[in-house]
């Protein structure tokens, strides 16, 4: 704290309302803190129906005349009570440092505001100090109390599951300035959570006070068990209310920061670089914090995050692997989908893109790098120890349309690799499981919870990991689909590229670029990535499709053909809803996932003009895109007859535009 702010007044407030007996205590607890700033209590009388909440509190006003003030108001429920509070201090005390939030059944200690205080310090970025909840009145234990750790280290991602901190916290006071304020509509629970995501959406984080000396009364009548009951309502109305926030590039980002999927280990350097996305930089540890990270998991495992994957190279080998950009991803995510404990990894060219495991005997490519699982590093067991060379195992291949001499010639046979992984294994050592006390435990959401509750649900679907993608959300992501069913073979695939870079140019000019390539021939997607491949921050992700399939749907009497495998659907579904813009040219298989792509905010455009589209092919279509019209945002057509049918159709004329008004609408809505 500055000697500046240590001269600041801090605000309290105390909505009163049906709890007269105890309001008592928690005003005198409020006005007799030891700290040098000054500090003003306001008690907001929520139209109580009980005359002694306004009769305790003009009993206690001579006792603190300047500290205590009183007002009462028609009943607003509990934010609107708090709001009140929050005005009257910002407005009575334009120089207000911070504001502490203390309901009327509960109370702090004496040093209480000076542990917030000091705990919020001077970070503009930190809007809050949040506590450790001491429990009195219905308890688990004899001591008369039990305490419940929250999240030791404040973690955005963990808050996103459900509410780590206790409205018992203190907001610097700037914070409420800039506008985040309590939902005056949440009234039957949740209302803390949801302020916290506000301030969290504004840019704040918050930080745990350690010893707060904030008490909390447990009632069985509590509003906390009215939430609980209503919970499924109030989840979807915070999922719909704070859609910035969960959506899939908000959340895998987060991720990166708080819980990142990767350990890549420099078994030359001692570096180890924690990240969920290859091409992001992640946080880099040296290999002795990696260790303490992996000890204190397992010493306290719903306390800490550790990666589920643990990658084994040479810096060397990490750099040639990041040139390789446009592939890197993909290779990424299919790394993290992996069930084998440990396995060798090699990167070969070949046709089309795919992945082979078979034991290492059989395959014997050289390796690139080794891949573990998390457990498989913490493991005790025979299985693991079992791996004493590298013909032991299983070997993951990762067929690439291409020669990759760097990566070729750095390649061998992982003995070094696989060392590296049995040395940093013993030197785990034994792990001395901590005293806790019995009355202590530790409440917030352990990465089991945050993945099924956040991750699956909004960034992959059951069963799959979410695509290693972690840039900033602020950075624009074009994703243009590419269907070889749809394409000129004979003359598109030299234009196609090029056409999807002008396309880019148009719209995001500083954009990243997603190409799903949709083939029926591996050696189709050999001549197709060969022109993409060259684009500036690009990936590319093939996207077989099978005709024996079978499954279809029937439209207006039209039958529909899906050629996704349900594996290629799922993988079409977890990419596209990480774009802003999907493009498809040409009725692919990806119209099938613009309407769940709708529900992240992805705008969905159908380009049926251009010169590299088999257009026979595309008139044939047409019911394919009748049948998902509804989840296009816009299509782009310059045939004059094709325009006529889909009109015909019931096609709003207002969503077909040429390329050049697509063009001028997009950048009228961007810019």
């Amino acid at each position: 704290m500055t000697e500046g702010s240590s001269k600041l007044p801090l605000g309290i407030v105390i909505p009163g309302y049906g709890h007269p007996k105890f309001l008592a205590e928690a005003i005198i607890s409020a006005c007799t803190q030891e700290i040098d700033q000054p500090v003003k209590v306001v008690v907001v009388d929520d139209g109580c129906r009980f005359k002694e909440t306004a009769d305790v509190v003009r009993n206690l006003m001579p006792r603190y005349p300047g500290t205590l003030h009183y007002i009462r108001q028609e009943n607003t429920r509990l934010p609107g009570a708090r709001n009140t509070g929050i005005k009257f201090l910002l407005d009575h005390f334009p120089d207000m440092d911070a504001i502490f939030f203390l309901d009327a059944d509960n109370r702090i200690k004496p040093y209480a505001l000076a542990s917030y205080r000091r705990a919020l310090g001077d970070d503009p970025a930190v809007g809050w100090a949040y506590p450790d909840i001491t429990f009195f009145g219905l308890n688990r234990t004899d001591a008369g109390y039990d305490i419940r750790e929250t999240s030791p280290q404040y973690s955005v991602l963990r808050h996103m599951v459900g509410n780590i901190s206790e409205a018992g916290s203190m907001v610097r006071a700037d914070m409420l300035r800039q506008g985040v304020l309590f939902d005056e509509d949440m009234k039957f629970g949740f209302e803390d959570w949801d302020f916290w995501l506000s301030a969290i959406a504004a840019g704040f984080v918050g930080t745990r006070v350690k010893d707060p000396g904030f008490m909390y009364r447990r009632r069985p009548e509590s509003m906390l068990s009215d939430a609980r009951r209503g919970e499924d309502a109030l989840l979807a109305t915070m999922y719909s209310k704070h859609k910035a926030l969960f959506n899939p590039r908000f959340i895998s980002h987060q991720a990166h920061l708080d819980a990142p999927a990767f350990a890549i280990v420099e078994i030359d350097t001692g570096v180890v670089e924690l990240t969920g996305d290859p091409l992001v930089e992640g946080k880099k540890l040296w290999r002795d914090d990696f260790l303490d990270l992996l000890r204190n998991y397992e010493r306290c495992p719903r306390e800490y995050f550790i990666p589920d994957q643990v990658i084994f190279l040479t810096s060397a080998m990490r750099q040639a692997l990041q040139k390789e950009m446009s592939y890197l991803r993909w290779i990424f995510w299919n790394l993290s989908e992996e069930k084998l404990d440990v396995r060798a990894c090699s990167v070969v060219p070949g046709t089309g893109m795919s992945k082979v495991t078979h034991p290492r005997e059989k395959l014997n490519q050289d390796i690139v790098f080794l891949a573990a699982t998390s457990a498989a590093v913490l493991s005790k067991s025979d299985k693991v120890e079992r791996y004493k060379k590298t013909t032991d195992m299983m070997q993951s291949a990762y067929i690439l349309p291409k020669a990759l001499p760097d990566i070729a010639t750095l390649s061998d046979d992982g003995t070094a690799l696989l060392s590296s992984f049995h040395d940093l294994r013993a030197d785990i050592g034994a792990i001395r499981q901590p005293i806790r006390h019995f009355a202590r435990r530790f409440a917030g959401p352990a990465k089991q919870g945050v993945c099924e509750k956040l991750l699956e649900p909004f960034c992959s679907e059951e069963g799959r990991q979410p695509y290693p993608l972690a840039t900033s959300v602020n950075r624009q992501r074009l994703s243009i689909v590419v269907s070889e069913n749809f394409l000129d073979m004979a003359n598109g695939v030299s234009v196609i590229a090029s056409d999807a870079v002008r396309i880019q140019e148009a719209l995001f000019p500083q954009s990243d670029l997603q190409v799903a390539i949709e083939f029926d021939r591996p050696a189709t997607l050999n001549r197709l990535v060969g022109h993409f491949e060259k684009i500036q921050n690009t990936d590319i992700l093939p996207f077989p499709t099978d005709k024996a399939e079978g499954e279809y749907l029937l439209y207006l009497g039209s039958r529909i053909e899906n050629k996704f495998p349900l594996h290629e659907k799922e993988s079409a579904s977890i990419a596209a809803r990480y774009s802003d813009i999907l493009i498809i040219l040409g009725p692919g298989e990806h119209l099938g996932q613009l309407g769940e792509a709708r529900h992240y905010g992805v705008k969905g455009v159908l380009f049926l003009d251009g010169s590299y589209l088999d257009q026979a092919k595309v008139t044939a279509s047409l019911p394919k895109i009748l049948a998902y019209e509804h989840a296009i945002d816009t299509i782009v057509c310059h045939d004059r007859g094709f325009i006529s049918h889909l009109t015909a159709e019931g096609v709003p004329p207002g969503k077909i535009m040429s390329r050049q008004q697509f063009f001028d609408k997009f950048h009228s809505s961007i810019c």
